[in-house]
């Protein structure tokens, strides 16, 4: 069994990956998984950040790009307050990821990039909002992964395909990087 005392903080886990790619998801059992450590932790999922603190943003390149800064921002403060920050966004720009990982790695806080590698058919066939038939229909501009690009990490801390992985082994995984100490 891992050791909460092991889990060296600051941190924020920031998942990236298509819509319906498992970020939430995961995100949320590991979240469960933390609490069982005894590791306090907080989840800013992209939709509920859009919903309450920034409802006027759509999807344009712009408005992502604004979004991932101000979910950067509030990861930042609640993991120098001695939470892990566990951020899951599409965030589909590589510019707007390095930008994290600089503020982050700036402040002395560690940043663990987690890609949701799922194929993208696969995250089409789940469409558990009706958001890619929507896009495929024209119906829904600037989708990610349909008539937006989504720029795929280089070099994430973890790969996680949930079409060929259980959620379950992804966590054990993942749980296993978090609280592993930093070299």
């Amino acid at each position: 069994m891992l050791q909460a005392e092991s889990l060296v903080l600051p941190t924020t886990v920031w998942f990236t990956g298509l819509p319906a790619s498992g970020k939430s998801s995961l995100s949320k059992l590991l979240a469960e998984r933390l609490e069982l450590q005894e590791i306090e932790s907080e989840i800013f999922d992209g939709d509920v950040v859009r919903a309450e603190h920034a409802e006027r943003l759509g999807f344009s390149p712009d408005d992502r790009h604004q979004q991932a800064s101000r979910v950067t921002a509030m990861a930042l403060d609640l993991a120098q307050q001695g939470s892990l920050a566990i951020v899951a966004l599409v965030s589909p720009f590589a510019t707007d990821r390095s930008a994290a990982r600089s503020a982050h790695e700036a402040a002395g806080v560690r940043f663990i990039e987690v890609y949701m590698a799922t194929p993208l058919a696969i995250c089409e066939a789940r469409d558990p909002k009706g958001h890619y038939a929507k896009a495929r229909s024209g119906e829904l501009q600037e989708f990610t992964g349909i008539s937006s690009p989504y720029d795929v990490p280089r070099n994430p801390e973890l790969s996680v395909d949930t079409s060929v992985e259980d959620l379950e082994s992804s966590v054990e995984r993942l749980m296993e990087l978090v609280t592993q100490r930093p070299r």
